[in-house]
């Protein structure tokens, strides 16, 4: 099969690609279904974003810091333009985008379209981001490895406190730590959830 990086540049060698093929190919890997885009919106952007450095389309990783919704801790996509993002797995937001939003075949949309609740997107530097990803898939025949998530994570952290020294923003420092320190508290529970599922069914195995 090769790798995911393999699988993706062999997809496109030989190819001029540009932004329309690139949201061509979005719309290849996009989630079909609420359960197919359940907890894959990074590694999917990323894969995006793989395509696009590919070929040397600029982007830019985008997440938002859901608030008020049980479902959604963080919510990824990649932007293109100042205003609008390749979005894989939007299906998961469905009618709680914009009523202006006709969502069927879709993976473009404005970013002011976004739930309110969503909050305000944060945008990072794809490349460094794309090289965590491509390195941890690689090493684990494609999966993305929980390391690699955190990987992902602090890089971000990093890039958010580079950004709030330049803006000289104490605000922007305190959201940039408060999003990294609510990722690391759900993704531990998330952790934890998984290990005790695994161990009642192994109890319920041996019962």
């Amino acid at each position: 099969m090769g790798t995911v990086g393999q699988r993706i540049r062999m997809k496109y060698r030989n190819k001029k690609v540009d932004l329309i093929d690139l949201i061509g190919a979005a719309q290849q890997i996009r989630a079909t279904s609420i359960e197919q885009a359940a907890g894959t919106c990074l590694a999917n952007s990323l894969n995006v974003c793989l395509i696009a450095k590919t070929y040397s389309i600029p982007v830019e990783l985008v997440m938002w810091n859901v608030r008020d919704d049980p479902k959604f801790c963080d919510h990824w996509a990649v932007r293109i333009t100042k205003s609008k993002v390749i979005d894989v797995t939007g299906i998961q937001i469905g009618n709680k985008f914009s009523s202006l939003v006709k969502f069927s075949s879709l993976v473009v949309f404005n970013i002011a379209d976004y739930p309110k609740n969503f909050g305000q997107p944060r945008f990072y530097e794809a490349d460094q981001l794309v090289e965590v990803y491509l390195s941890e898939a690689n090493s684990t025949n494609g999966e993305f490895s929980s390391y690699g998530v955190i990987k992902i994570h602090k890089l971000m952290l990093h890039q958010d406190l580079t950004n709030a020294a330049e803006l000289k923003s104490i605000s922007y420092v305190v959201g940039s730590i408060q999003a990294y320190l609510k990722f690391r508290i759900i993704f531990l529970l998330t952790q934890i959830e998984r290990r005790l599922l695994g161990l009642v069914t192994l109890l319920l195995k041996r019962g």
